[in-house]
């Protein structure tokens, strides 16, 4: 398992543990007498989860009114001459206080402003109308952006702040659409639980398949 496997694993078990803690305490001081206790906070989690699971819903309602964008790259090569960078609304809602926020390196690490707002001139676009093209910026430095990512962030019509990303890879842009991340704690607790206890046991039957192959292999 890799180090970042391990650390996840760590906040998992952490927020496993966070969460079996009230009824562990009071099982040691009640003992049998923790019983009623203990159901009331199971009841209490049932709450919680049926809580998250409206925000879930609210977070389905709300992406019916996200835009959708194309992005290309107008001018000559990234190596060669002035290239501007177009937005495209392709969808059939707006999309307002669109801009430039971020640029990301290789790693998908910010890169500090100072070390980028010189390479490219950005525009501030208050409205972008279903079907509308504009300009978003214009690259004074296109070298600078090979393999890196732009972060673009625009509210919807909740005005919700959401973002996508575009990324210059070999004289290309490749736009990579805003990851949305399930809200809450409890739920998205037990999901990762399951997903590493899936990773577990993929892992293991993969082992054994090797192991397998490797002793049929070996008879032959």
């Amino acid at each position: 398992m890799t180090k970042r496997g391990i650390i996840n694993l760590g906040k998992i078990l952490c927020k496993i543990l966070l969460l079996a803690l009230i009824p562990i305490l009071l099982m040691i001081k009640f003992k049998w007498d923790a019983i009623l206790p203990t159901i009331i906070y199971l009841q209490f989690l049932l709450i919680w989860a049926q809580a998250e699971i409206g925000m879930r819903q609210h977070l389905l309602f709300s992406a019916q009114f996200n835009p959708s964008f194309k992005v290309r790259l107008v001018g000559n090569t990234m190596t060669e001459g002035e290239n501007k960078i177009n937005i495209r609304n392709t969808s059939d809602k707006p999309a307002y206080n669109i801009e430039i926020a971020r640029v990301l390196d290789g790693q998908n690490e910010p890169i500090p402003p100072n070390s980028w707002k010189d390479k490219i001139s950005t525009l501030f676009i208050n409205n972008l109308a279903p079907g509308e093209e504009v300009s978003l910026g214009y690259l004074a430095d296109k070298s600078f952006f090979e393999n890196k990512t732009i972060e673009i962030s625009y509210t919807n019509l909740f005005g919700e702040w959401k973002e996508i990303r575009i990324k210059f890879l070999n004289g290309r842009l490749l736009v990579i659409p805003g990851r949305e991340q399930a809200p809450g704690f409890l739920l998205n607790t037990f999901e990762d639980l399951v997903l590493f206890l899936k990773f577990i046991k993929f892992q293991h039957y993969y082992k054994v398949s090797k192991k397998q192959n490797y002793s049929d292999n070996a008879k032959n």
